[in-house]
C-alpha cells in the first residue's frame, strides 16, 4: 500500500511552531510535540508555505531577546566574566603569549569572591528553575489534544515582556 501524501502544516500549526521555537523548543522537541519524527517535521516544513521561515523567525526572536539581555548585563558592568565571554565569542579576542605565536590560555588562579560565588549560584538556580519550567510546559502541552490547541488563540508576547497575566 502506498504511503499517504504528506500534507503541509496549517497556518495555526505554523503559528504554534513559531511560538514554541521562540520559547526555546528545539526541532527535536517540536517534532515530539507534533507527534512525528525529525525527518517528517523537516519535510513538512519544506512543503509548508512560510513554515521554515516561521521557525527561523521564532528562533531569531528568541536569540535577539537573549542577546539583548546579555548586552544589557554587559553594559551594567556587574558581570565581568560575561564581558570576557562576549569579547572572546563575538569580538574574537584571544589570550596570547607575546613570546611565541602559539596561543595559550592564561589561567586566573584567583578564587572568586563571595559576591561572585553568590552571583554564580543565583544564575545556576535561575537556570535550573527555567529548565524545570520548560519541562512543566512541555508536559502540559503534550497532554492537551491538538484539536483543543488549534481552537485557542496563541498569546502574543514581545521579547522582554512577561507572559504572566497582570
Amino acid at each position: 500500500m502506498a504511503k499517504p501524501k504528506l500534507q503541509p502544516f496549517t497556518e495555526k500549526e505554523v503559528k504554534q511552531a513559531k511560538f514554541l521555537v521562540g520559547n526555546g523548543f528545539t526541532m527535536e522537541k517540536l517534532a515530539l510535540f507534533f507527534g512525528m519524527s525529525d525527518d517528517t517535521l523537516e519535510r513538512k516544513l519544506k512543503i509548508t508555505p512560510g513554515g521554515k521561515a516561521g521557525i527561523l523567525q521564532g528562533r531569531s526572536e528568541l536569540e535577539g531577546a537573549v542577546l539583548q539581555t546579555t548586552f544589557e548585563m554587559i553594559q551594567s558592568k556587574k558581570f565581568p566574566i560575561l564581558n570576557m565571554f562576549w569579547l572572546r565569542t563575538r569580538a574574537h579576542w584571544r589570550d596570547r603569549n607575546p613570546k611565541d605565536e602559539n596561543p595559550t590560555i592564561v589561567i586566573n588562579n584567583n578564587i572568586p569572591s563571595e559576591s561572585e560565588s553568590d552571583k554564580i549560584n543565583k544564575l545556576r538556580e535561575q537556570h535550573l528553575a527555567l529548565l524545570k519550567k520548560e519541562k512543566e510546559c512541555s508536559q502540559i502541552l503534550s497532554s492537551v489534544p491538538l484539536s483543543l490547541q488549534d481552537s485557542a488563540p496563541l498569546p502574543s508576547v514581545s521579547p522582554g515582556e512577561s507572559s504572566k497575566p497582570k
